[in-house]
């Protein structure tokens, strides 16, 4: 009895003692420290952009947070997307049992770049490995404030409401974009909700092109069950849509509707962007093309 209890409070301490290291590590913070760099080598391999994250934090066992993000291309070095704070909530049990579900992705303050030499370029940077930064679910996405500089500079609009639906058999997502204005180029976001992101069902675009000249934009990319890789012939069709106005100035309501469906697997995605209290000046008649039908090889795209 006596052998069995000295064991067992050998035991316990050695458990209280590992505890208290790793806490003590925590909050030194060398494990985030080394997660941090671990996470950066990681998402540049990926990507094949320059990342930069200034400070994590969390607890790591439900939630992490990465403070004063940035994506840089390398060629030319221009920013392309940089956070002021960006969250994750989740389940570390889930997450080692092999799940790959992200229960909230919260993104404080985004700031897109689409100006610059590097939005006209049709190679994007890519790994050698091939990307997989995508290759897991996110059950809720909320986005709290943000601006888009670079969209076509068609006057000012006080409000924009934006709601996109993305379905498949299986599984539906969700977007609600709420509050935003545009102006002088620049898209302002006050906030976006969306759930129900499923790796099994991931949009991805690749190449996407926005002109800030001329009121023009080009994209091309997949939808499928595993979007992080594209395999096969994958044909995206999109609604053309255009508007024309005849006057120097338009004031009032604008609705548009649009669609994208890959035929055989009978995945379909709809939305619609409601415009109001906007004015819109400009110089003369103008037509703006928003997409038209784009057949692509993913297989080529791919390389």
């Amino acid at each position: 009895m006596k052998t069995r209890r000295k064991i067992s409070i050998v035991v316990l301490a050695f458990f209280i003692l590992l505890g208290s290291s790793v806490t003590v590590l925590i909050w030194t913070g060398w494990v985030t420290e080394q997660l941090r760099l671990f996470a950066v080598r990681k998402l540049e391999e990926s990507t094949g952009f320059q990342i930069e994250i200034e400070r994590l934090s969390g607890n790591l066992v439900r939630d992490l947070a990465a403070e004063g993000v940035r994506v840089i291309h390398p060629e030319p070095p221009e920013t392309l997307f940089q956070a002021d704070r960006v969250a994750l909530k989740y389940d570390i049990l889930d997450l080692l049992l092999g799940s790959k579900d992200v229960k909230c992705v919260t993104i404080e303050s985004p700031y897109v770049n689409l100006n610059g030499d590097w939005s006209t370029r049709r190679e994007a940077p890519t790994s050698q490995e091939g990307s997989k930064i995508l290759d897991f679910s996110i059950q809720s996405l909320e986005v709290n404030g943000g601006i888009v500089e670079g969209v076509p500079d068609v006057g000012a609009v006080d409000s924009i409401d934006l709601h996109l639906s993305i379905s498949s058999a299986n599984n539906e997502i969700e977007f609600t974009i709420i509050r935003c204005s545009m102006n002088a180029g620049a898209l302002e976001v006050k906030s976006i909700v969306s759930q129900g992101i499923y790796h099994q069902n991931t949009l991805t675009i690749k190449n996407f092109q926005l002109a800030t000249d001329a009121s023009r934009a080009e994209l091309t990319g997949s939808i499928g069950p595993d979007a992080v890789h594209l395999d096969g012939e994958i044909e995206l069709e999109l609604k053309e849509i255009s508007y024309v106005f005849p006057r120097p100035q338009l004031s009032g309501t604008v609705h548009s509707v649009f669609s994208v469906r890959k035929e055989r697997e009978g995945r379909s995605a709809n939305g619609s962007i409601f415009l109001s209290r906007g004015e819109i000046d400009v110089a003369g008649p103008w037509r703006v093309l928003v997409a038209h039908s784009i057949p692509t090889s993913a297989q080529s795209r791919s390389t």
